[in-house]
């Protein structure tokens, strides 16, 4: 009788062991699943998220870079006044089309392009004309003051200069540009994009 009691705790016990060795698995399972593996990632992504990152870099040729102003200036374009805009070898040059009486008559601003520290473009102006008559570019900065200019395009007519701010152009998800570098001579033009936080 001993022995039959005796066989039967032990395998009382060796079930409640078993019993606690499956819980103990179990658990230890869940608590490794349910731990991060990387504790600090989220607190660096957060930390990467608040300041604005580049994204990509975009190198672009000057028929490339013709190609996209000329595009943008197209849809401002009006049956009275259109656009047109040239990167040459040495200048940039931007011809408006103006309708005076049903005659065109062509304008033609020429600017020295170059980068700003905050990634805008600087255009100061070189020369202006009428045709072939040069007029000066004081003349056509102030009437350009009064046309409706996207919000990113400044005009300092004292310093005969256009400011591009490139991070003030609208982009979907929270981009922007900045110019990084403008090399007339070799048609290279590089623009970063980053991300704003």
């Amino acid at each position: 009788m001993k022995k039959i009691k005796l066989n039967k705790n032990l395998w009382k016990w060796l079930f409640f062991a078993l019993l606690a060795l499956n819980i103990a698995s179990i658990l230890l399972v869940v608590s490794r699943i349910f731990v991060p593996r990387e504790p600090n990632l989220s607190e660096k992504i957060q930390a990467v998220n608040k300041k604005n990152t580049k994204v990509a870099q975009v190198t672009m040729t000057r028929d490339e870079l013709n190609a996209l102003i000329n595009s943008y200036l197209e849809e401002m374009s009006s049956q009275s006044l259109g656009y047109k805009f040239y990167l040459a070898n040495s200048n940039a040059v931007l011809q408006m089309d103006y309708q005076l009486f049903s005659k065109i008559i062509p304008i033609y601003v020429y600017f020295q392009p170059a980068v700003t520290n905050s990634g805008s473009i600087l255009l100061t102006i070189q020369s202006v004309s009428a045709g072939t008559l040069n007029m000066p570019s004081s003349a056509i900065l102030d009437y350009a003051k009064i046309m409706k200019l996207p919000s990113f395009v400044k005009i300092n007519s004292k310093n005969a200069t256009v400011t591009i701010e490139l991070n003030q152009v609208k982009l979907d998800g929270n981009l922007y540009f900045k110019a990084e570098s403008i090399d007339m001579t070799a048609g290279s033009y590089v623009f970063d994009i980053y991300k704003k936080s």
